[in-house]
């Protein structure tokens, strides 16, 4: 019972409601090329449908951000990527340069966009020296999310819900320095290690025949006894 008195205005009824099937299609292109005896170019592309086939009809109401058949908001249809890899012997410098392509509809809100990413590396010491810059152009920047830029959302009806933008993060220049300390040796599993075990067992119970040649007479009835000998064998598990 309620300790004070109760009208429509203070009740809320909260109820789960179910009954979604999604949809989802796509395919990945990548490559490895070399565009020369130091140079590699990789490449990749993806396209990733997300569709809503069928819903409950709570969900399809006029002003619902669940369109039946659409792209599913916050899923971008395309995404692409490059990587250039490029190492100079002389100096022995190695240097990356990386561009991310994403399409509209993505997770941020924004229009479609590339960011550009650079690197060098190079040995020193016992380590390797990296330096790295992401996002060099400051592409899609801002100190807030706000609606300038922001991509509007599609509704049933025909209208349109603008959502504010979450911009990317700002250029960024990261040196950093790493060590190879060496991978430990992995341990043998416990039915290795009992194969091992019954292995050493049985080249220890094995024992090789000893073998004593017959007895030579000569002719002045002289005996000449040989030695005896053991059979060396090699035993195998």
């Amino acid at each position: 019972m309620c300790p004070t008195s109760s009208s429509a205005a203070n009740i809320y009824v909260s109820a789960p409601v179910n009954g979604t099937d999604r949809l989802y299609e796509g395919y990945d292109v990548s490559a490895r090329l070399a565009l020369g005896k130091d140079v590699t170019a990789i490449p990749s592309y993806s396209t990733n449908s997300s569709t809503y086939t069928s819903a409950d009809p709570t969900f399809t109401g006029t002003g619902s951000t669940l369109i039946l058949n659409s792209q599913i908001y916050g899923r971008p249809l395309h995404k692409g990527n490059f990587t250039l890899d490029a190492f100079n012997p002389p100096s022995n410098l190695e240097f990356i340069m990386n561009a991310q392509y994403v399409g509209v509809n993505n997770s941020q809100h924004l229009a479609p966009y590339v960011n550009f990413s650079f690197g060098v590396t190079h040995p020193f010491g016992m380590g390797m020296l990296t330096l790295f810059e992401t996002n060099a152009f400051n592409t899609e920047t801002a100190l807030f999310s706000t609606i300038n830029g922001a991509q509007p959302q599609a509704l049933v009806g025909g209208a349109l819900l603008l959502v504010a933008a979450n911009p990317l993060p700002p250029r960024t220049i990261q040196l950093s320095y790493s060590i190879n300390t060496g991978a430990r040796k992995a341990r043998a599993s416990r039915a290795a290690r009992a194969a091992a075990v019954r292995c050493a067992r049985r080249r220890k119970a094995h024992k090789p025949a000893r073998v004593r040649r017959p007895t030579v007479r000569a002719a002045d009835s002289a005996s000449v006894n040989s030695t005896s000998w053991r059979r060396r064998t090699r035993y195998r598990c």
